[in-house]
């Protein structure tokens, strides 16, 4: 089926030093299309693709051995979910709500790694078109946004940037209020691809296996099932969430858990090939 009409939006997004002062201010535009869900829509953006090197550098601030070594990563055009799927997308195609916080425009939480491929197929059923989670590779690219720093909006992360633990702070940054659960979709600023909640508010399931490091890892961005360090029953969280303090939020942070995982601090987003 044919990618439908995009259409052009707008976004603000910021840059900050390693004390958390806004620096800089970028007015963005990206292309994105609608996908009909019934009662609503799915916003999912068009990210060009390109190469990026993955992973942390060793100096990094809280740089763990499973982010490394870095390596060119080549990845190609995708379309990518341009918020974390809400409760109500959720339960409009799957017909019931599992948050335990419910709130419609709150990201879905409380949902296991085959709950979120279960709702990346009934997409696909619905749309013709072939969804699934992000591979690793392409969640760190999306994240990214072209950037090298520690976050995508600089070298530390504020609550004003991101639903984190921020009582604990990262860098030179001050301590900054906990919000105590996850927040609405949108809250916080874009990435510079207009892309949000990529740090903090919730984990995001990738499709991948998780690995002890990515020895062997593929450059082309493909999702990573094989290879040496295996751990067969993790798949790859990335992004971190409202629990957890900035350090775990950077952009080269990776953890798992077991497919059949649910908690609040869960949830998850999709991409889609172009045709």
């Amino acid at each position: 089926m044919m990618t439908p009409p995009l259409r052009e939006f707008t976004f603000t997004t910021v840059m900050v030093d390693d004390a958390g002062i806004v620096t800089g201010r970028h007015n963005g535009s990206g292309l994105y299309f609608a996908e009909d869900l019934g009662s609503l829509d799915l916003d999912m953006v068009a990210i060009s693709g390109g190469s990026f090197v993955m992973g942390s550098p060793e100096d990094e601030a809280g740089r763990q051995p499973i982010e490394g070594p870095q390596r060119e990563v080549v990845v190609p055009d995708f379309f990518i979910s341009r918020y974390q799927i809400t409760q109500a997308q959720y339960a409009s195609l799957l017909g019931h709500n599992p948050a335990q916080s419910q709130v419609d425009n709150n990201p879905v939480e409380c949902v296991t790694w085959f709950d979120a491929r279960a709702f990346c197929q009934r997409l696909s059923d619905l749309t013709g078109r072939p969804y699934r989670l992000p591979s690793e590779a392409e969640w760190e690219y999306a994240c990214r946004a072209g950037t090298t720093s520690t976050f995508a909006f600089g070298d530390t992360l504020t609550d004003r940037l991101a639903n984190t633990y921020a009582e604990v702070p990262y860098a030179s940054a001050l301590p900054g209020r906990h919000r105590e659960g996850p927040t609405t979709v949108g809250m916080y600023p874009a990435n510079a691809l207009g892309l949000h909640d990529m740090h903090g508010n919730l984990f995001e399931w990738c499709e991948d296996n998780l690995h002890s490091d990515f020895t062997g890892a593929p450059s082309d961005a493909h999702p990573w099932i094989d290879g040496p360090g295996l751990w067969p029953d993790y798949y790859v969280l990335r992004g971190a969430a409202w629990v957890n303090p900035p350090v775990q939020s950077r952009s080269a942070a990776r953890f798992g858990m077991v497919p059949i995982y649910k908690s609040i601090a869960i949830g998850f987003r999709v991409v889609c090939a172009p045709p």
